[in-house]
């Protein structure tokens, strides 16, 4: 299984022209590669570069297709990363989680908590649906999915450092995030509903991450689709397989559903806590650059616009937080409008029902 962002794989030329120059194949190295029609669109060596990954026929010119983080016509120059770039991969999400900390203690001292005075009942029904089943066996079958979706990708599939992905970060946080609802419903199921009406810590955690989640679902869906896909054409990857549909796409109605069948609503204060997720990311991403760099291997970054040998990083990093806001707006909009629409549906059934119901003396 293939994950988005690792764009080349493992070398795939042959033996047979491996020594010839890039565009000629054979043993005499007198046949063009298919794609070519002139020997003068080969090159005069062949993709001797340890970055090299193979010799392809593009556009009908012969070029040495190079790894991740390397260069060249013949793939032999090291992509050197910018210096000031480091201190913009991990100083920057460093310096937002520490702000964003913070704020978050002076609001709860401010606020005395009072963020978290909702009904605990709210974290498992009041939607859509009142059946409590219906929520639990819902959020136990999509944990248990998660789960075994997650552990292939980490454990089975064999990709080198899945983690780097985002797609992965948020499906692992999917699976956490059905995993405690599944919990909190099972809870309510066998035991009752709780009449707290101020979250548990627990609680408090499960309406973060449901946040946290739909918003990110919404970002992935459209960037990968309309952004990713288009700038990969050509190149050995199929984004319409299952794992890549669950997880750019189907997730994303997954996490509608669930909210629909309960009363959370989406915050506006809680921004904080979807930067943070951002942030926290990309702080991991370019810790990880900074190692595969120190340990002379390729820095190959998850997506080429978070690549710490570009000019233009800072400017995607704070172009992704303000995308990150106006995803985040698109969910509290639509969370402001559910609301709405809920309250207005309870006062027409509460008129109806005083309406049916005899008026004493």
């Amino acid at each position: 299984m293939k994950i988005f962002g690792i764009l080349l794989g493992s070398t795939v030329a042959s033996s047979i022209g491996a020594d010839c120059p890039c565009g000629l194949t054979g043993l005499s190295c007198m046949d063009l590669v298919e794609g070519l029609v002139d020997t003068a669109n080969t090159l005069s060596n062949s993709c001797y570069g340890i970055g090299a990954d193979e010799c392809k026929a593009v556009d009908g010119e012969a070029l040495c297709v190079c790894k991740c983080g390397w260069k060249g016509d013949f793939c032999e120059e090291r992509v050197e990363p910018i210096s000031w770039n480091f201190s913009v991969a991990i100083g920057l999400p460093a310096a937002l989680l520490i702000a964003f900390v913070l704020y978050f203690i002076h609001r709860e001292k401010k606020t005395k908590s009072s963020d978290w005075d909702i009904p605990s009942a709210n974290c498992v029904t009041g939607g859509v649906s009142t059946n409590l089943s219906i929520v639990l066996v819902y959020r136990v079958v999509l944990a248990l999915f998660g789960w075994c979706l997650l552990i292939y990708i980490l454990i089975v599939a064999g990709n080198a450092n899945p983690l780097k992905f985002f797609t992965i970060w948020n499906w692992a946080l999917l699976t956490a995030y059905f995993s405690v609802g599944a919990y909190l419903s099972a809870k309510a199921t066998f035991r009752g509903t709780s009449d707290a009406k101020r979250l548990t810590v627990l609680e408090r955690i499960f309406w973060v991450m449901m946040e946290v989640e739909l918003t990110s679902t919404f970002l992935v869906l459209v960037v990968f689709w309309l952004v990713l896909v288009p700038s990969i054409k050509g190149l050995d990857y199929n984004p319409v397989t299952f794992d890549s549909l669950m997880m750019h796409a189907l997730n994303t109605l997954l996490m509608i559903i669930d909210f629909l069948l309960m009363k959370l609503p989406v915050k506006h204060a809680h921004f904080i806590y979807i930067a943070s997720w951002a942030s926290l990311y990309a702080l991991f991403h370019g810790l990880l650059m900074v190692a595969l760099y120190a340990r002379g291997e390729d820095h190959c970054p998850s997506y080429g616009f978070l690549s710490v040998a570009e000019p233009t990083l800072l400017v995607w990093v704070c172009g992704l937080l303000v995308g990150y806001y106006l995803f985040f707006m698109l969910t509290f909009g639509f969370s402001k409008i559910l609301t709405k629409v809920e309250d207005a549906v309870e006062d027409v059934l509460a008129l109806k029902i005083e309406e049916m119901t005899p008026s004493q003396g």
